[in-house]
């Protein structure tokens, strides 16, 4: 299915009113997987064909990213 579709319909699931974290969380995941390529390039890149993928909701891959940057410091 084409990744626009699929973005769609999973914002046309999501409820109203739309939660403002979920939607920071969403619009700025692929800076948080970008940052994370420099320090664990195959980490982040298991964790961006996870996401292109829909295997797991934004709010894991945040969590699962955040973690990963921690780490690293």
């Amino acid at each position: 299915m084409n990744k626009n579709i699929e973005s769609f319909i999973e914002f046309q699931d999501a409820p109203l009113p739309i939660d403002r974290e979920y939607i920071y969380k969403r619009a700025t995941l692929h800076k948080k997987i970008s940052e994370l390529s420099y320090h664990d390039a195959e980490a982040a890149l298991a964790l961006l064909r996870e996401w292109a993928e829909g295997k797991k909701p934004v709010s894991q891959l945040w969590e699962e990213v955040a973690a990963a940057l921690g780490a690293g410091e």
